[in-house]
């Protein structure tokens, strides 16, 4: 059973951030490899705003080196077969729009190909004023070589109580965009819920 806890700016009327988390536990991830990279899935991410959108991000890495190389996206089968550079990251990638707005991008700055760093995830809270809301992620890589992505819990526990003394960072393989609602019409993205 997951212990869900509601985090971030619903005081201030902007976003929750929802954790979903037991105790975590060594998920192993799919692995894909071709002949010179090799593909690790590291997080599924939907919205209940398009049930079509579902998609999974996957480390792209060099095959001999397991250094990053870039980010690929698909099912959880499978990776797509464009892969983003580290360069294209610094850019930044729409994950889902509709009706001419972007609701959700991807962005990443300073990432390092040996060790990770961080993504910046950025969601429109509200087409009707245009104010969007962001969340970061880490993603690491371990000494064994395999990537994971990780919430650091302190920087969002530091906006809360948090009656359980969480602390640190916490490894997470789920993301959803759950929508806001006006009048019965989708206007944005309310809450991010992470989990395993």
């Amino acid at each position: 059973m997951r212990n869900w806890i509601n985090l971030g700016l619903r005081g201030l009327g902007v976003v929750a951030v929802v954790f979903g988390f037991s105790s975590f536990q060594d998920t192993r991830a799919t692995v894909v490899e071709t002949t010179d990279k090799t593909f690790q899935s590291l997080l599924d991410l939907s919205t209940d705003a398009d049930p079509s959108f579902a998609q999974t991000m996957w480390a792209v890495t060099d095959k001999v080196t397991g250094e990053a190389v870039g980010v690929a996206f698909g099912t959880k089968t499978g990776p797509g077969s464009t892969v983003l550079s580290l360069s294209e990251l610094l850019v930044g990638k729409v994950l889902f729009s509709t009706q001419g707005r972007n609701v959700v991008t991807l962005k990443s700055e300073g990432f390092k190909p040996s060790a990770g760093g961080l993504f910046t995830l950025t969601f429109l809270v509200n087409g009707i004023t245009g104010k969007y809301a962001s969340v970061q992620l880490n993603v690491a890589r371990e000494q064994s070589g395999n990537w994971f992505a990780e919430i650091d819990l302190d920087r969002f526990y530091s906006r809360v109580s948090d009656s359980l003394g969480r602390s640190g960072t916490q490894p997470f393989s789920t993301l959803r965009f759950l929508r806001k609602t006006v009048f019965g019409k989708t206007v944005g993205i309310s809450r991010v819920g992470v989990g395993q």
